[in-house]
């Protein structure tokens, strides 16, 4: 008496690897990732919270997470972010006025958010202590105050006279002015690569399963 095993030989292997192939192609996972990491951008954006100092807010997060967008490539994805500022904050660097001569910079809550021009002819140059350095600063102010003594240039421009000891104290400013500042980098700005990488991960393996 003989015994004979059959083995019957299906190719299933080629259709799952054709069909991993077909999920794991460039532009499928391009077009995974690119709306998956605009979302994680945007929640961090919405998530930096209100404004530090407690004043009201403007707003400019929540206008980055809505300026946030992606595009897709050969073979790549870019996310971006086309909310002026944002660049500025994560790289730092310094800070000059564009066609003035001194950067305004707010000094109370009614002045965050605007310009000085949005206040029209009612500010002038004065001299105020910083209550935060203890030191006389330049300011505008709404309240008349004319800077005399000592030598300088620039401030005819902007109402004032003379750099040097104020004649007027006590004005509450409404901006500080400064020649330029150098602002910190702050790479939190943006999610940590790490958390990038994981949501990629996640993405990914979401294509897979």
């Amino acid at each position: 008496m003989s015994v004979a095993l059959t083995i019957e030989i299906r190719d299933e292997a080629t259709p799952w690897l054709a069909e991993l192939g077909r999920r794991c192609a460039p532009d499928r996972v391009g077009a995974a990732l690119g709306p998956g990491i605009t979302r994680l951008l945007q929640r961090h954006f919405i998530g930096r919270g209100a404004n530090q100092r407690g004043w009201p807010s403007t707003h400019f997060w929540g206008r980055a997470a809505a300026a946030t967008n992606w595009s897709q490539g050969a073979g790549h994805v870019t996310v971006g972010v086309n909310q002026v500022g944002v660049r500025q904050r994560y790289f730092g660097g310094p800070i000059l006025p564009v066609n003035a001569q001194m950067l305004t910079i707010p000094a109370c809550p009614e002045a965050y958010g605007k310009t000085a021009g949005e206040f029209g002819g009612e500010l002038r140059v004065t001299m105020v202590t910083d209550p935060e350095s203890g030191r006389l600063r330049l300011a505008l102010a709404r309240r008349r105050g004319t800077v005399t003594g000592g030598r300088g240039k620039g401030l005819k421009s902007l109402g004032g006279r003379r750099r040097g000891e104020a004649s007027a104290l006590g004005n509450e400013p409404l901006f500080w002015l400064a020649r330029g500042v150098r602002q910190a980098p702050d790479p939190g700005v943006i999610p940590a690569d790490d958390e990038i990488r994981a949501e990629m991960m996640r993405i990914v393996r979401g294509l897979l399963n």
